[in-house]
């Protein structure tokens, strides 16, 4: 048996669809499932939220996230508050020396001292180390070869002028000193590689592609074959996926047509991903990508950019009343024609993280600790700063149990001013990494009140 999975797996990676496919083909033959795979999804978006907004869920001694009511920028969250571990502002002391937070952009996920450049405000760092989605990629790594080792995104981020121009201000993710991570900035680019790409010549193939057939259902009955041989949760897993994946690739390849009524938005035309007009669609599509791969086993560690570092030239045209101000004015001056343009920016970007964990929550993974792929994922919305003026603190939320080891519903008031780097911890933790530190040893272990 185990050789006749050994050659699907080569035929289907020669096909192209192998990224999304083979690690179906390492599922069980035993009638038996283990518990789901655990996932980690690293969003990062910059300039905090309007002033008081976060911290007002923590007063008055209010820890239970039912019993809180969210200020505007949050409500869209307001679902989703059993999922959600809301972490009281902490420090990033490896950007403490800095003029301002801005610089924590490319610092506080990896905990890491910066490279040796003169302070003060016209210095933007870059990390010595890692980031802790390279940390944990690395580790995944010896432990299963998946197709990607992470799937890096990106939106525009704007021209680049100024201190916004420096790589360290557009790269939030690092895989070392001097290794920047680059985001994929184009989705059906990224649908070709993951999905659909093919290096056959074979002339059915050809053919089915040319009359706009699927490549899942060319491979269909053979792969309901071997889905025959499987226990029952395993038939449904790969029937999940296999639907999942094809209604991303008619999606992206036919703009502009719904696909799953009521799951699957309807994508613009043409979307350009240098362009800021089109960022709902292009986010909309990394979106959806990002699910794809992480349901299909591609990968098990996501990243996303929403913005860099200042925001200086990071314009929001389709948000009325500020369309004509920078994300980085705004974060300063709040007022503006919507009456709050900073709070109209952050309910946008909250909008979108809710989207994230309703397309998440909508696909059935029962294990021991889940019952929904939400379950079996943490992911990080972290700001570089608490409010748009500077203020020097990060506010941090987490949401999804990642297979029962966060404790959610909480806002955890006692990380009040701690290490970001607690928090690093228990990330890889939560994943299956053992690490003890990361980036300065001198500050060790989870951040208390986080796990289970």
């Amino acid at each position: 048996m185990s050789k006749w999975v050994v050659r699907r797996r080569d035929l289907l990676r020669a096909m192209g669809a192998g990224a999304a496919l083979l690690p179906l083909l390492n599922s069980r033959l035993a009638h038996s499932q283990a518990a789901p795979p655990k996932r980690l999804i690293m969003c990062v978006f910059p300039n905090g939220y309007p002033d008081g907004q976060y911290t007002s869920i923590g007063q008055n001694g209010v820890v239970e996230l039912s019993k809180a009511t969210f200020a505007p920028s949050l409500s869209p969250l307001t679902p989703w508050k059993d999922q959600l571990a809301m972490i009281a502002p902490v420090k990033c002391i490896n950007a403490d020396d800095a003029e301002d937070y801005h610089r924590t952009y490319s610092m506080m996920l990896s905990a890491a001292q910066p490279v040796a450049k003169p302070l003060g405000p016209d210095s933007v760092w870059a990390p010595t180390g890692p980031t802790i989605d390279q940390v944990i990629a690395n580790d995944i790594d010896t432990r299963e070869k998946l197709p990607r080792r992470t799937l890096p995104l990106g939106l525009p981020l704007g021209e680049q002028e100024g201190v916004d121009g420096t790589l360290e201000a557009r790269r939030a993710f690092w895989a070392g000193r001097g290794e920047p991570i680059t985001p994929e900035f184009d989705p059906y680019k990224l649908v070709q590689e993951l999905f659909v790409g093919t290096t056959m010549s074979d002339a059915a193939l050809t053919r089915a592609r040319a009359e706009r057939k699927s490549m899942l259902d060319f491979l269909g009955k053979d792969l309901e074959r071997f889905s025959a041989e499987l226990g029952t949760e395993d038939q449904f897993t790969v029937a999940s996926h296999l639907q999942g994946i094809r209604d991303l690739e008619m999606q992206l390849g036919q703009p502009g047509v719904t696909v799953a009524p009521g799951s699957a938005p309807t994508l613009q035309p043409g979307l350009n991903y240098q362009s800021l007009n089109d960022t709902p669609g292009l986010l909309d599509a990394h979106r959806q990508i990002l699910v794809a791969a992480l349901r299909a086993g591609v990968t098990r560690v996501a990243t996303i950019q929403l913005g860099p570092a200042w925001g200086d030239k990071l314009f929001f045209p389709w948000l009325t009343g500020v369309e004509n101000r920078t994300w980085h004015e705004c974060g300063h001056e709040p007022g503006g024609a919507s009456g709050n343009d900073h709070q109209t920016i952050v309910n946008w970007y909250t909008q979108q993280f809710a989207k994230l964990l309703a397309d998440l929550a909508s696909i059935p993974e029962p294990g021991p600790n889940s019952v929904t792929m939400l379950d079996n994922c943490v992911v990080v919305w972290a700001s570089t700063m608490l409010v748009g003026d500077h203020s020097p603190s990060l506010p941090w939320i987490l949401a999804g149990k990642c297979g029962g080891y966060f404790k959610t519903g909480q806002y955890l008031a006692s990380a009040q001013d701690k290490p970001v780097n607690h928090i690093l911890v228990d990330l890889a933790h939560a994943m299956g990494v053992p690490i003890d530190y990361l980036g300065n040893p001198d500050v060790r272990g989870p951040m208390p009140g986080l796990k289970a």
